[in-house]
Parts: structure tokens; C-alpha cells; sequence
């Protein structure tokens, strides 16, 4: 499996691209140095570019943020979050009471919401997992999740990823308590990659593509492949993200580690791709 250097040989085949922000656009401290310059080729070449991120936060708070990175909102045309998904999927629970893991002080998914906080699982109707501190595991959420499972209660998680790369310092992520409490017994509804609702709607909102036309691209083997490959639609891993370690060689990316980590995988990306450039 060839490892691009950019997008410049395969731009032609795709008119719409799903792109990771976390992992591709930035490393969560700055954008990667060549990444404003191929989001400008592809605008120049009038190519549809949709955001796709499992932030918890609810889409309107993401373009500010790039903008300090000096990605503007003029270089893509859609934002799609997990955040705005579980914001969507709350409102089913107007008029009760949600219990938001560890005290998150700033839940945005449920702005607006006809709902009451409160500060135990023990008086809760629904769970929400999304911004946890970043020193803790998952493990240390068992004496929680369990007084959760004790109730019965359904939890939401708005972030599925296990973990996140803040310039260049893997840290937990809301994915991994999520997966736990499913290991304990206990019911998860899930937002955001890899689950098929967030691809169907980006879908919509691009058009209505044909999905050959279509290309994702992503950091995460776990939520970005396996979500784009389970959607029928092309895939580039992106190894200069979460999995960069992994697949380096004395601080140099080893085409023997990439195949390595893809073997017996039941996804594998359409190709490699080594950062987001033209």
C-alpha cells in the first residue's frame, strides 16, 4: 500500500472529502505546516470539504477555534461534531435530569436543552460522558460506573474516542470510560465516528454523492477507518496522528510498522497518507 505524500496524485478521483480535525488538521496545540496549503488547492479546485470530528463540543464552537490556528472557515464548507449528534439525541430526554461525568463544567452538548444537572448518578435519568480530566484512566471509573449500573442507567457518550493526541501526549478520552461501563453490563448510546448516523449525515449535507466520489480521511484505526471503510466509502489513514509511535522507526515512519499494525485488521484504509498536504 503506497504512502502518499499528498493529495495531489488522487485529488482528481473525489469531489467531496470527510477530514478528521483532531490528528489531521492540528495536533491539538497548532495546525500541521501543510495543511492550510492543501485545503487551499482543494477550494481552488472547487472540491466540497466537510469536517468530521468527534469533538464532544457542539459544531459552532469549532471554527473559532481553528481560526486561532489560522485555519478559517472559508477552507471548508461543512462542521459536523459528536457533540452537535448528542445535543440532537438529547432532546429525547427533555424534562429530566442528566448526570454529566467527573463535574464537566462546560457540557455544551446540552445548551439549550430542557434539562436539569444534577450531581449524582443515583438521581439521574440519562449519563453523559464528555470532557474527562485528562490524568485519569478509564480503570478509575469503575467505583462510578458501577453505581451507574446499579440503576440501570443509559449512558451517551459524546466523544468515542479512547484517546487524543495534545501535541504529541496521548491523554484518555471519553470512548474508553464508554467502553468499560458496555463491559460492565451497562447500556451506551454512541455519537459521532465510527457509527454509521454521522456519515449519513454527512452525507446529506454534501449532496447526496455517489460514495465512489467520496473520500475520508482520518487518524484513528478505531473510529476514523473502521467508520468510512463500514460506510462503503474511500479512506486514508493519516499516521501522523494518534498512531505515530507506533508505526515509527527512530523518529522516522517504517512501512514495515504500517503493515504491521494493519495486519488481521477487519478494516484497512483505501492508502497511507503522511500528513495532510497537497
Amino acid at each position: 500500500m503506497e504512502l502518499l505524500s499528498g493529495l495531489e496524485p488522487i485529488a482528481d478521483n473525489y469531489d467531496h472529502f470527510i477530514l478528521d480535525i483532531w490528528g489531521v488538521l492540528h495536533n491539538g496545540v497548532r495546525a500541521y505546516d501543510t495543511v492550510v496549503p492543501c485545503l487551499e488547492a482543494l477550494r481552488a479546485l472547487n472540491k466540497q470539504v466537510l469536517l468530521l470530528t468527534n469533538s464532544p463540543n457542539r459544531a459552532h464552537y469549532i471554527p473559532p477555534q481553528l481560526d486561532t490556528m489560522g485555519i478559517g472557515s472559508h477552507l471548508y464548507d461543512h462542521i459536523i461534531s459528536s457533540g452537535e449528534s448528542t445535543h440532537h439525541a438529547l432532546q429525547d430526554y427533555t424534562g429530566q435530569n442528566i448526570y454529566c461525568f467527573y463535574k464537566d463544567e462546560h457540557p455544551t452538548a446540552i445548551e439549550g436543552l430542557d434539562m436539569t444537572r444534577v450531581h449524582t448518578p443515583e438521581e439521574a435519568d440519562v449519563g453523559l460522558i464528555s470532557h474527562l480530566p485528562r490524568l485519569m484512566t478509564a480503570d478509575e471509573y469503575k467505583p462510578l460506573l458501577q453505581r451507574c449500573l446499579d440503576r440501570n442507567l443509559p449512558v451517551i457518550c459524546a466523544n468515542p474516542d479512547k484517546v487524543v493526541d495534545v501535541g504529541g501526549t496521548l491523554y484518555p478520552c471519553a470512548g474508553g470510560v464508554a467502553d468499560l461501563y458496555e463491559e460492565m453490563g451497562g447500556t451506551v448510546s454512541w455519537h459521532g465516528k465510527p457509527h454509521a448516523p454521522v456519515y449519513e449525515w454527512a452525507i446529506e449535507l454534501l449532496g447526496n454523492p455517489h460514495k465512489s466520489r467520496v473520500l475520508a480521511i482520518g487518524d484513528s484505526i478505531r473510529t476514523d477507518i473502521t467508520g468510512a471503510s463500514n460506510f462503503g466509502i474511500d479512506v486514508l489513514w493519516n499516521v501522523v496522528g494518534i498512531h505515530l509511535m507506533e508505526i515509527s522507526d527512530n523518529g522516522h515512519i517504517s512501512e514495515y510498522k504500517i503493515k504491521q499494525a494493519l495486519t488481521g485488521l477487519p478494516h484497512v484504509p483505501t492508502g497511507i497518507l503522511n500528513g495532510l498536504a497537497w
